[in-house]
């Protein structure tokens, strides 16, 4: 080839050179080259940025200083068997920084050949994925933590789709992990999801929200739930919810039996002409069920709650002294009450009352 010809491919690969240089060093990832002995021959500018060395101490093996102990041997396994098959290669590895500190790196690294098909070595690309791999580890912790709990517990990002199910909810939702990690929750919820949508945004604000509803499931059927939401911080702000939903089915049950027979012992001491009332020993205040105006007859004001002195001032005065007595002849071996006596209604004569109950001690024996 005449010199002249030489001259100019040089200067046009020198020149090439310097572009492919100066777009590496505005590029916002680190890049890294090789040539055919595995030895590395350029790092640009961010990376030595990052690393806080200068080029003379990169080329070559230098690199392999900056990588943490623990990861070296695998990184370069995984670069030596790719560099010898001439294959791509993608790999995780800590990276110490300037300030010392190790920083996982996705390192990209593909074979570069010349125009005549000749190997010439390697080319990488690295990025910082600090960030998302400690969220992922955290991530996986929690999904541990989660999996053996008693409630259905999911986590959702901003796209609305499931990276966590735990196996409570999988269940309950008659579902497989493949059929809801990585789906929209309109897809596992069904038409549920509209209805707490405007509740998951309210979280992605970054509010706590607690609600109960009525959940239909394929197995179980219709089943009350109480159900959290969480929102969850990553590295730019809340990018998650937990959502943790308990079944309160049982509880809710008890709660309208309960409801539903104190309503019948309500209804029960209206049409008896009884009333119900507790004494507390420690304050000696009695509580009595407003039902008792209806039989003691109304005062002035209209007491519920009074000390039991003021109580006692309403009974008989031949009959007085033995209420006391058998109050206090009351312990664990003989804690049941029953009593007759005459109580003074104003406006009309002393009326008789027959009053049962039972009296409970703690530990000690104290009532």
């Amino acid at each position: 080839m005449p010199p002249n010809k030489n001259a100019q491919l040089e200067q046009r690969l020198q020149e090439s050179e310097q572009r492919f240089r100066l777009i590496a060093d505005t590029a916002p990832v680190l890049i890294w080259m090789s040539g055919t002995d595995k030895l590395f021959t350029y790092f640009n500018k961010p990376w030595l940025d990052f690393t806080g060395r200068s080029m003379e101490e990169e080329l070559g093996i230098g690199w392999t200083e900056s990588v943490h102990p623990d990861d070296l041997q695998r990184c370069l396994v995984t670069y030596t068997q790719s560099f010898d098959q001439r294959e791509g290669f993608r790999m995780e590895y800590r990276l110490r920084r300037r300030d010392g500190e190790y920083r996982w790196l996705l390192d990209i690294g593909v074979p570069r050949f010349n125009q005549d098909r000749s190997f010439a070595g390697y080319i990488g690309i690295a990025v910082d994925v600090h960030d998302r791999k400690l969220a992922e580890e955290k991530l996986n912790e929690y999904e541990k933590a989660v999996e053996g709990v008693d409630a259905m517990i999911t986590v959702i990002d901003r796209q609305y789709r499931y990276v966590i199910a735990n196996q409570k909810h999988l269940s309950m939702r008659g579902k497989t992990k493949e059929q809801v990690l990585g789906h929209h929750a309109r897809e596992v919820m069904d038409s549920g999801f509209d209805d707490v949508k405007e509740k998951l945004d309210d979280c992605f604000r970054g509010n706590i929200i607690r609600f109960e509803t009525k959940v239909e499931f394929p197995d179980v059927g219709e089943r009350d739930m109480s159900v959290s939401f969480l929102p969850v911080n990553g590295p730019n702000g809340i990018d998650r919810i937990a959502c943790i939903g308990h079944d309160i089915t049982e509880r809710k049950q008890a709660e309208e039996a309960l409801r539903k027979s104190e309503e019948s012992l309500r209804l029960a001491i209206e049409a008896g002409r009884m009333y119900a009332y507790e004494w507390d020993v420690s304050t000696n205040l009695l509580v009595r069920s407003p039902e008792y105006v209806n039989i003691l007859g109304p005062t002035e004001p209209r007491i519920v709650i009074a000390p039991l002195e003021q109580v006692l001032q309403r009974i008989h005065p031949d009959d007085g002294s033995s209420v006391v007595r058998v109050l206090a002849e009351c312990s664990p071996e003989k804690p049941t009450i029953d009593l007759t006596y005459r109580v003074l209604v104003p406006g009309k004569g002393p009326i008789w009352l027959k009053s049962t109950g039972r009296a409970f001690f703690d530990g000690e024996g104290c009532v």
